[in-house]
């Protein structure tokens, strides 16, 4: 229907820039949904309108910073993402607009990325550096702006960074274990540098560190699922992961432990409620334990599960410590 748009005047290069025009007029009196609407009909008439998309991806901006206070959390997402669109376009349009780069350096944080925030502020840097149109004095204040906010983005950009390195390992069909180890290492330099600085770091990276460095053979591995839920007490994975490896070492009561915190949290899960059978099973085995108990978790399992091959074998362990039991009887 583009064709019918510029038969009527309503598409084309004058159209956006009239659109435009009306757009920072409803912006300068403060209604931002009118301008907003507005200047998306600008890109729609005229895509290649750099100012068109700028304009709307920064109107966007200021409207989720208005309203971010009433917004849930999909709507703060469609939010911004409707200026990263915008600003990803201004910027494809015209990469040597430094506004369009520094609002987008502002969305990319609100979208929890640090590493990419601090890269398009470098590009505004960057750009400040080599242009001469405008005030002097306001170039200068900009480029030290860019500069702070940089410095400030840092230590959350090399733990993105780096999380993005775990991440990509773990995926891996394929594991390069001694890859695998330095990419734990160069994470935790880069949290201990985020914690030095003040920053917060999402509680489930010590979790994913935890998760590669079990595959890698890490000796840290235990140590960071325990990190993982001292900062997040509800991180399932984390007290599953503790109890495996407590399991697999012969640290039966840490096991056990384990195994309970992470059942507490989804008491439905087969899979949870069978590894506490076979932590009581384990204890039971080595001379502690409590059969009973193992054998009221792993039926409990096997009715929630029973083709479940990991309770299936659960369940012919149980089976086999009971026939050696009532042999020795």
């Amino acid at each position: 229907m583009r064709w019918l748009k510029k038969a009527l005047g309503l598409s084309g290069r004058k159209a956006a820039e009239d659109l435009c025009m009306r757009g920072y007029v409803a912006a300068r009196e403060g209604r931002l949904d009118a301008a907003q609407k507005l200047y998306d009909d600008a890109v729609d008439a005229d895509p290649t309108l750099g100012v068109a998309s700028f304009n709307a991806g920064q109107t966007a901006l200021e409207r989720y910073n208005r309203d971010a206070h009433s917004l849930d959390a999909d709507a703060k997402r469609a939010r911004l993402g409707e200026a990263f669109t915008h600003l990803t376009r201004a910027v494809d349009v015209d990469a040597d607009h430094a506004p369009a780069w520094r609002a987008l350096a502002r969305v990319q944080e609100r979208l929890a990325r640090p590493a990419d925030a601090e890269a398009a502020w470098a590009r505004v840097e960057k750009l400040l550096a080599t242009q001469s149109d405008g005030d002097a004095a306001d170039r200068a204040n900009a480029r030290t702006e860019a500069r702070r906010e940089r410095e400030r983005l840092k230590p959350a950009a090399a733990v993105a960074v780096a999380v993005a390195d775990v991440r990509a390992h773990i995926a891996a069909v394929d594991l390069d274990v001694e890859a695998a180890v330095v990419a734990i290492d160069a994470a935790v330099v880069a949290i201990d540098a985020a914690a030095a600085a003040n920053v917060v770091v999402n509680a489930g990276v010590m979790s994913l560190l935890g998760t590669l460095a079990r595959r890698a053979k890490h000796p840290q591995a235990r140590a960071f699922f325990e990190a993982a839920i001292a900062a997040d007490a509800h991180d399932i994975d984390a007290h599953k992961n503790l109890a495996t490896i407590c399991l697999e070492i012969g640290e039966l009561p840490a096991a056990l432990r384990a195994s309970q915190a992470a059942y507490r949290l989804d008491p439905i899960d087969a899979g949870l409620v069978c590894n506490v059978g076979v932590c009581h099973l384990a204890m039971v085995e080595a001379g502690q334990g409590d059969l009973g108990q193992a054998r009221e978790y792993i039926a409990l399992a096997g009715q929630l599960s029973p083709k479940d091959p990991i309770v299936q074998r659960a369940m012919s362990a149980l089976d086999r410590v009971e026939r050696a039991r009532a042999a020795g009887a």
